[in-house]
């Protein structure tokens, strides 16, 4: 089937997200918290999109293998979630994305007690996963 929505662009637009909205988040809750819009939440802005930036920066360093590097990881799981049908993939890839951003981060944490290529180890067993449990057939 023809879809014109790929992997690339499903995984592209995660981390789009990932980098946009918690720091849209953090400068609202400070506008709500000093009853000010303005300063503050710009300040917030910055300061929440830098760390995000960085925390994904750093994972992307931790889990790059010579097989997959970070993209071409999230780029193959979307593709083992895709549907067929772009409304309804676009409904669920999200969520599942950020599971998994979260198993990436909490195993990249461990992976600095245990090192590096256990981080690259889990990445690639976490892609080996969806791909051998594919939601829907090829």
């Amino acid at each position: 089937m023809l879809s014109f929505i790929t992997a690339e662009i499903y995984a592209a637009l995660f981390v789009f997200f990932i980098l946009t909205i918690p720091p849209l988040f953090i400068a609202d809750a400070v506008g709500v918290i000093t009853n000010h819009r303005g300063l503050w939440q710009i300040v917030a802005l910055l300061v929440g999109g830098t760390f995000n930036a960085t925390l994904l920066a750093f994972i992307r360093r931790r889990n790059d293998t010579v097989q997959f590097s970070f993209q071409e990881g999230l780029s193959a799981i979307c593709s083992t979630l895709m549907s067929g049908c772009s409304n309804i993939t676009v409904l669920y890839i999200l969520p599942v994305l950020l599971v998994v951003y979260v198993i990436v981060v909490t195993n990249t944490l461990i992976g600095l007690i245990k090192g590096k290529t256990y981080t690259q180890k889990r990445w690639i067993e976490l892609i080996r996963w969806f791909d051998k449990h594919r939601w829907f057939l090829r």
